[in-house]
């Protein structure tokens, strides 16, 4: 019989990236190989973490928790600060999604993946930055987010 461990999760914390959990899973490993984070500072409006790949020109719609059922989606981003099962029909309705926290195997991310929606997660303060109704480019492969008007 074969002993010996497929993977195992750590736990890191940094100063410029906050607390992550690191999988050393090899199977983990390969489905994410295009998704580590962005290391280099970059001179646009706001960066984070790309959770599923894609690029879309839209307009914001900030979503706070306490409106999840009341608000609805036409052709928009949803931005908000973590998502929820709550989510799951704007995030359906979105293009594309940006959320505040978060990392590759947070709600956000995996259900953006299913969905097959461009994500940029771990923004820090996309609610604060940005304001309904801005047109913005969500390049979800470079993990930038650019207003455009």
């Amino acid at each position: 019989s074969k002993c010996y461990i497929n993977g195992y999760f750590e736990a890191l914390e940094s100063k410029e990236f906050g607390f992550w959990f690191i999988d050393y899973n090899k199977t983990l490993g390969d489905m994410y190989n295009n998704l580590m984070p962005i290391i280099e500072k970059q001179n646009e409006l706001l960066t984070g973490q790309p959770a599923s790949l894609g690029k879309v020109i839209g307009k914001v719609k900030i979503v706070n928790f306490e409106d999840v059922g009341k608000i609805d989606l036409n052709n928009e981003i949803l931005v908000c600060d973590v998502t929820t099962p709550d989510y799951f029909n704007l995030m359906q309705k979105s293009i594309g999604i940006v959320v505040n926290k978060g990392g590759v195997l947070s709600h956000a991310g995996i259900i953006a993946r299913e969905l097959g929606k461009p994500c940029i997660i771990g923004t820090d303060n996309a609610t604060e930055l940005l304001k309904n109704g801005d047109l913005i480019e969500l390049d979800a492969n470079k993990g930038i987010i650019r207003i455009l008007s």
